[in-house]
Protein backbone atom coordinates (compact mmCIF):
# COMPACT_ATOMS: atom_id res chain seq x y z
CA UNK A 1 0.00 0.00 0.00
CA UNK A 2 1.26 3.46 -0.90
CA UNK A 3 0.09 6.38 0.99
CA UNK A 4 0.72 9.97 0.81
CA UNK A 5 0.33 11.44 4.32
CA UNK A 6 -0.52 14.95 4.30
CA UNK A 7 0.99 17.00 7.77
CA UNK A 8 2.01 20.20 8.89
CA UNK A 9 5.26 18.52 9.08
CA UNK A 10 7.35 21.55 9.03
CA UNK A 11 5.77 22.99 12.20
CA UNK A 12 7.39 23.43 15.45
CA UNK A 13 6.47 22.35 19.14
CA UNK A 14 3.18 21.36 17.78
CA UNK A 15 1.45 17.92 18.79
CA UNK A 16 -0.93 17.49 15.64
CA UNK A 17 2.65 17.84 13.72
CA UNK A 18 4.15 15.10 15.98
CA UNK A 19 0.87 13.05 16.17
CA UNK A 20 1.02 12.65 12.36
CA UNK A 21 4.32 12.15 12.42
CA UNK A 22 4.31 9.26 14.60
CA UNK A 23 0.99 7.91 12.33
CA UNK A 24 3.69 7.94 9.64
CA UNK A 25 6.37 6.44 11.28
CA UNK A 26 4.03 3.68 12.54
CA UNK A 27 2.61 2.80 9.34
CA UNK A 28 5.82 2.40 8.07
CA UNK A 29 7.00 -0.10 10.29
CA UNK A 30 3.80 -2.39 9.38
CA UNK A 31 5.27 -2.38 5.97
CA UNK A 32 3.16 0.51 4.48
CA UNK A 33 5.26 2.65 2.06
CA UNK A 34 4.31 6.07 3.23
CA UNK A 35 5.55 9.48 1.98
CA UNK A 36 5.31 12.44 4.06
CA UNK A 37 4.03 15.54 2.32
CA UNK A 38 4.70 19.03 4.01
CA UNK A 39 1.51 20.88 4.01
CA UNK A 40 2.33 24.28 6.15
CA UNK A 41 0.90 27.25 4.31
CA UNK A 42 4.30 28.13 4.49
CA UNK A 43 5.94 25.02 2.61
CA UNK A 44 2.99 24.68 -0.28
CA UNK A 45 2.88 29.05 -0.88
CA UNK A 46 5.77 28.27 -3.12
CA UNK A 47 4.56 24.40 -4.15
CA UNK A 48 1.56 22.84 -5.22
CA UNK A 49 -0.99 21.86 -2.45
CA UNK A 50 -0.02 18.06 -3.63
CA UNK A 51 2.41 16.42 -5.96
CA UNK A 52 -0.36 16.33 -8.33
CA UNK A 53 2.04 14.69 -11.36
CA UNK A 54 2.71 11.87 -9.12
CA UNK A 55 -0.66 11.10 -8.16
CA UNK A 56 -1.95 11.34 -11.62
CA UNK A 57 0.96 8.61 -12.79
CA UNK A 58 -0.70 6.66 -9.66
CA UNK A 59 2.37 6.71 -7.58
CA UNK A 60 0.03 6.42 -4.93
CA UNK A 61 -2.90 4.32 -3.50
CA UNK A 62 -4.64 6.66 -0.61
CA UNK A 63 -4.00 10.15 0.57
CA UNK A 64 -4.24 10.79 4.44
CA UNK A 65 -5.31 14.00 5.64
CA UNK A 66 -4.07 14.61 9.00
CA UNK A 67 -6.55 18.04 9.07
CA UNK A 68 -6.94 20.27 12.15
CA UNK A 69 -8.83 23.79 12.60
CA UNK A 70 -5.55 25.70 13.48
CA UNK A 71 -2.81 23.62 12.56
CA UNK A 72 -3.47 22.87 8.89
CA UNK A 73 -6.78 24.27 8.13
CA UNK A 74 -6.01 25.47 4.18
CA UNK A 75 -7.26 22.82 2.27
CA UNK A 76 -10.02 22.39 0.83
CA UNK A 77 -12.12 19.16 -0.86
CA UNK A 78 -11.21 20.45 -4.25
CA UNK A 79 -7.37 20.16 -3.68
CA UNK A 80 -7.85 16.29 -3.24
CA UNK A 81 -8.16 14.01 -6.66
CA UNK A 82 -11.47 12.27 -6.98
CA UNK A 83 -10.16 9.31 -8.49
CA UNK A 84 -8.37 8.78 -5.04
CA UNK A 85 -9.60 7.91 -1.74
CA UNK A 86 -8.95 10.17 0.76
CA UNK A 87 -8.35 9.53 4.79
CA UNK A 88 -9.05 11.74 7.15
CA UNK A 89 -7.98 12.44 11.02
CA UNK A 90 -10.51 15.02 12.18
CA UNK A 91 -8.37 16.59 15.47
CA UNK A 92 -11.28 18.68 16.73
CA UNK A 93 -15.38 17.88 16.72
CA UNK A 94 -17.55 18.90 14.44
CA UNK A 95 -19.79 20.52 17.40
CA UNK A 96 -16.61 23.26 17.61
CA UNK A 97 -15.56 23.57 13.94
CA UNK A 98 -16.54 21.89 10.58
CA UNK A 99 -13.82 20.10 8.80
CA UNK A 100 -13.44 21.92 5.66
CA UNK A 101 -12.92 18.26 3.34
CA UNK A 102 -15.53 16.34 5.49
CA UNK A 103 -17.90 15.52 2.98
CA UNK A 104 -15.42 14.52 0.35
CA UNK A 105 -13.69 12.18 3.26
CA UNK A 106 -14.07 8.38 2.33
CA UNK A 107 -13.28 7.50 5.90
CA UNK A 108 -12.69 9.61 8.79
CA UNK A 109 -11.09 9.12 12.10
CA UNK A 110 -11.80 10.65 15.14
CA UNK A 111 -10.84 10.35 19.18
CA UNK A 112 -14.07 10.93 20.45
CA UNK A 113 -17.08 9.08 18.64
CA UNK A 114 -19.23 11.01 16.04
CA UNK A 115 -21.87 9.65 13.86
CA UNK A 116 -20.33 8.51 10.28
CA UNK A 117 -16.57 8.11 11.64
CA UNK A 118 -14.57 5.47 12.95
CA UNK A 119 -13.05 5.87 16.94
CA UNK A 120 -9.51 5.98 16.87
CA UNK A 121 -8.43 7.68 20.04
CA UNK A 122 -4.82 9.49 20.49
CA UNK A 123 -2.54 5.73 20.64
CA UNK A 124 -0.20 5.47 22.97
CA UNK A 125 3.73 5.11 21.79
CA UNK A 126 4.74 1.60 22.10
CA UNK A 127 7.73 2.46 24.41
CA UNK A 128 9.04 1.34 27.60
CA UNK A 129 10.86 3.75 29.20
CA UNK A 130 14.00 2.67 31.26
CA UNK A 131 13.31 5.43 33.65
CA UNK A 132 12.98 4.78 37.35
CA UNK A 133 10.47 6.51 39.97
CA UNK A 134 11.44 8.72 42.51
CA UNK A 135 9.91 8.70 45.87
CA UNK A 136 7.72 11.37 46.94
CA UNK A 137 7.25 13.02 43.25
CA UNK A 138 3.89 14.29 41.34
CA UNK A 139 4.30 14.98 37.78
CA UNK A 140 1.90 16.18 35.10
CA UNK A 141 1.63 17.15 31.35
CA UNK A 142 -0.20 19.06 29.19
CA UNK A 143 -0.42 22.15 27.12
CA UNK A 144 -2.10 25.77 28.09
CA UNK A 145 -1.55 24.65 32.05
CA UNK A 146 -4.27 23.44 32.28
CA UNK A 147 -4.56 21.45 35.77
CA UNK A 148 -1.08 22.93 36.47
CA UNK A 149 -2.43 25.39 39.55
CA UNK A 150 -3.76 21.76 40.97
CA UNK A 151 -1.19 19.88 41.00
CA UNK A 152 1.24 22.95 42.21
CA UNK A 153 -1.25 23.18 45.22
CA UNK A 154 -1.32 19.34 45.86
CA UNK A 155 3.14 19.30 46.05
CA UNK A 156 2.86 22.30 48.23
CA UNK A 157 0.31 20.90 50.77
CA UNK A 158 2.01 17.57 50.79
CA UNK A 159 5.65 18.62 50.11
CA UNK A 160 6.53 16.66 47.43
CA UNK A 161 8.75 16.98 44.46
CA UNK A 162 6.96 18.38 41.52
CA UNK A 163 7.78 16.76 37.92
CA UNK A 164 7.16 19.29 35.07
CA UNK A 165 8.47 19.89 32.05
CA UNK A 166 10.72 22.79 30.75
CA UNK A 167 8.50 24.88 28.98
CA UNK A 168 11.42 26.13 27.06
CA UNK A 169 12.36 22.64 25.82
CA UNK A 170 10.33 20.53 23.54
CA UNK A 171 10.91 17.19 24.02
CA UNK A 172 10.32 13.91 21.99
CA UNK A 173 8.03 11.87 22.70
CA UNK A 174 10.62 8.95 24.25
CA UNK A 175 11.77 11.99 26.40
CA UNK A 176 8.11 13.14 27.75
CA UNK A 177 7.47 9.60 28.18
CA UNK A 178 10.99 9.10 30.16
CA UNK A 179 10.46 12.59 32.77
CA UNK A 180 6.47 11.35 33.37
CA UNK A 181 8.31 7.73 33.66
CA UNK A 182 10.26 9.63 37.16
CA UNK A 183 7.21 10.02 38.59
CA UNK A 184 5.53 8.39 41.82
CA UNK A 185 2.27 9.35 40.27
CA UNK A 186 1.14 11.52 37.49
CA UNK A 187 -2.34 13.77 37.93
CA UNK A 188 -4.19 15.65 35.00
CA UNK A 189 -6.95 17.65 36.91
CA UNK A 190 -8.05 19.27 33.66
CA UNK A 191 -10.63 22.11 33.40
CA UNK A 192 -11.32 21.97 29.79
CA UNK A 193 -13.63 20.18 27.95
CA UNK A 194 -13.04 20.53 24.26
CA UNK A 195 -11.67 16.95 22.36
CA UNK A 196 -10.08 14.31 24.15
CA UNK A 197 -6.70 14.59 25.83
CA UNK A 198 -4.13 13.41 23.98
CA UNK A 199 -1.35 14.20 27.13
CA UNK A 200 -2.98 11.31 29.12
CA UNK A 201 -1.99 8.86 26.38
CA UNK A 202 1.86 10.04 27.24
CA UNK A 203 1.31 9.32 30.99
CA UNK A 204 -0.16 6.05 30.21
CA UNK A 205 2.66 5.04 28.03
CA UNK A 206 4.89 5.70 30.88
CA UNK A 207 3.32 3.50 33.14
CA UNK A 208 2.76 5.17 36.57
CA UNK A 209 -0.33 5.17 38.28
CA UNK A 210 -2.47 7.53 37.04
CA UNK A 211 -4.89 10.78 39.00
CA UNK A 212 -7.92 11.84 36.59
CA UNK A 213 -10.68 14.19 36.64
CA UNK A 214 -14.47 14.25 35.95
CA UNK A 215 -13.29 15.96 32.39
CA UNK A 216 -14.92 14.94 29.56
CA UNK A 217 -11.54 14.83 27.94
CA UNK A 218 -10.84 11.50 29.50
CA UNK A 219 -14.53 9.89 28.95
CA UNK A 220 -12.68 7.16 26.27
CA UNK A 221 -11.03 6.00 29.13
CA UNK A 222 -14.54 5.46 31.66
CA UNK A 223 -16.23 3.56 28.67
CA UNK A 224 -14.73 -0.13 29.23
CA UNK A 225 -14.59 -0.93 33.14
CA UNK A 226 -11.48 -2.96 32.85
CA UNK A 227 -9.95 0.22 31.37
CA UNK A 228 -11.73 2.53 33.95
CA UNK A 229 -10.24 0.29 37.30
CA UNK A 230 -6.50 1.03 35.99
CA UNK A 231 -7.42 4.90 36.80
CA UNK A 232 -7.79 6.87 39.97
CA UNK A 233 -10.42 9.14 39.81
CA UNK A 234 -10.98 12.16 41.34
CA UNK A 235 -14.02 14.56 41.16
CA UNK A 236 -14.38 18.26 42.22
CA UNK A 237 -12.63 20.25 44.14
CA UNK A 238 -11.44 17.14 46.70
CA UNK A 239 -8.11 16.79 44.76
CA UNK A 240 -5.69 17.13 48.06
CA UNK A 241 -7.11 13.86 49.61
CA UNK A 242 -7.82 12.01 45.63
CA UNK A 243 -3.72 12.73 45.12
CA UNK A 244 -2.90 11.45 49.13
CA UNK A 245 -4.65 8.12 48.63
CA UNK A 246 -2.77 8.03 45.01
CA UNK A 247 0.14 8.53 47.23
CA UNK A 248 -0.43 6.46 49.78
CA UNK A 249 -1.02 3.14 47.45
CA UNK A 250 2.03 3.80 45.60
CA UNK A 251 4.14 3.59 48.83
CA UNK A 252 1.94 0.46 50.09
CA UNK A 253 3.52 -1.25 46.35
CA UNK A 254 -0.38 -1.41 45.70
CA UNK A 255 -0.88 1.17 42.65
CA UNK A 256 -2.74 0.95 39.94
CA UNK A 257 -1.07 0.52 36.87
CA UNK A 258 -2.49 1.17 33.16
CA UNK A 259 -1.16 -2.23 31.58
CA UNK A 260 -4.56 -3.05 29.72
CA UNK A 261 -4.95 0.74 28.59
CA UNK A 262 -1.25 0.84 26.97
CA UNK A 263 -2.29 -2.42 25.52
CA UNK A 264 -5.54 -1.27 24.17
CA UNK A 265 -4.84 2.05 22.80
CA UNK A 266 -0.92 1.64 21.62
CA UNK A 267 -0.16 2.11 18.30
CA UNK A 268 0.23 -0.92 16.82
CA UNK A 269 -3.52 -2.22 17.74
CA UNK A 270 -4.33 1.72 16.32
CA UNK A 271 -2.56 0.64 13.10
CA UNK A 272 -4.39 -2.11 12.25
CA UNK A 273 -7.71 -0.35 12.75
CA UNK A 274 -6.22 2.01 10.62
CA UNK A 275 -5.25 -0.42 7.92
CA UNK A 276 -8.58 -2.61 8.09
CA UNK A 277 -10.58 0.68 6.85
CA UNK A 278 -7.79 1.36 3.99
CA UNK A 279 -7.80 -1.73 2.31
CA UNK A 280 -11.69 -1.40 2.55
CA UNK A 281 -10.98 1.51 0.10
CA UNK A 282 -8.52 0.29 -2.40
Amino acid sequence: MRVLLVNNESAKRCGIQAFGHDMAMQLRAAGVEVELWDGCYEAIYEKPYLPYDRLAAGEFDLIHFNWHPIAINHYGADHFPKNLPLSVYVNDSPKWTWCPVWDRADVKFMPEPWEGTVLLPYPCLDYTSPSLWDHGTIGWTGVRDDGLTEVRLVAAHYGWTLNLKDPAVWLTREEEIDRLARSSFNMLWYQGNRGISGAVQTCISAQRPILLNGSPMFDHLRVDPEIREEFYWGYGQDYTRAAGEVMADVVKGQERLPVKAKARFGWKASVQKILAEWERLI
